[in-house]
């Protein structure tokens, strides 16, 4: 078994036995650092990211400090050299996984929907994170669950699974209540379903929000489905 990494929902890290290892903060945000990134990185770039209120010398300090209590916890997750660092090969990762399969239902037409992802697509990337380089890579992933979540909902509705897709739809929207392709998942479902005032009320329900929320009208692409 492979030692793993868990980002979703919060960080842990579990040993080849499956037991899970406490480590302090500055090795944590190390681990999850790499664990994103998948590259190769120079120790000085990487402490320079982590360490952002520290002098260089401090920050290299401290990522030798992280560096020497993963060691000595017996936690082989992370390849160091003299220069460079990366997360171990077979080191497992949550997020790689939920993102594959976010992109497959993106991009691959064969890829079979599955309502079973979505506990991983409502995830949050390391909630209560708020490091400049958490946020963004938040951002990054929310993005393409956002996605992958509108269209599982459009692949039930074309599956004819409608009661899926207007539960995954309404999931979507409760993630994210202002983004127009999930309310027009969630529309599609119920004029494919043969309920036209229930799409009817839906639209009526995301028109009021934008107004409100926005000042503006839903898309022509939304509009026109009603």
């Amino acid at each position: 078994m492979s030692s793993q990494v868990r980002l979703l929902d919060g960080f842990h890290l579990y040993d080849r036995d499956g037991r899970e290892i406490g480590i302090p903060s500055g090795a944590r945000r190390l681990v999850a650092y790499l664990a994103l990134t998948r590259s190769t990185l120079p120790r000085g770039h990487v402490a320079a990211q982590l360490w952002t209120d520290s002098t260089d010398s401090c920050a290299l300090a401290s990522l030798r400090t992280a560096l020497s209590t993963l060691r000595h916890l017996g936690c082989d997750v992370i390849d160091a050299s003299r220069h460079e660092v990366v997360l171990a090969p077979d080191v497992v990762v949550d997020i790689d996984h939920v993102l594959a399969r976010a992109h497959a239902l993106c991009n691959d037409p064969t890829a079979a929907p599955d309502t079973a992802d979505l506990d991983a697509f409502t995830a949050s990337l390391l909630p209560d994170w708020y490091d400049e380089w958490v946020l963004f890579e938040r951002e990054r992933v929310r993005q393409a669950f956002l996605h992958a979540i509108e269209e599982l909902a459009n692949r039930l509705t074309a599956a004819g699974r409608f009661l899926e897709a207007l539960d995954t739809a309404l999931v979507g929207i409760r993630v994210e209540p202002l983004r127009e392709g999930t309310w027009r998942a969630l529309i599609s479902a119920h004029l494919a379903e043969g309920n036209r005032a229930e799409a009817i009320r839906s639209y009526r329900t995301f028109e009021r929000l934008i107004l409100t929320e926005l000042g503006v009208h839903p898309s022509d692409a939304t509009s026109n489905l009603v």
